[in-house]
């Protein structure tokens, strides 16, 4: 993929595995993926304030 992938990923996500995160990780050209694992979060980190404002101000941050 040609640009840095941020990926968030709550600890407690009973659809899908932690194994799967760290696998994307590895192989998404593991010098421009950063995996975040969210302590305590589910599957519905859109609900999450944290994690929306991190992922808006990534986004920011890389508009070109």
């Amino acid at each position: 993929f040609p640009l840095d992938v941020k990926v968030w990923y709550g600890d407690k996500d009973e659809k899908i595995a932690e194994g799967a995160m760290r696998w994307l990780e590895r192989t998404m050209r593991p010098d421009s993926c950063e995996l975040f694992i969210i302590k305590g979060a589910g599957h519905g980190l859109l609900y999450n304030g944290s994690v929306v404002v991190g992922a808006l101000e990534y986004l920011k941050d890389s508009w070109r």
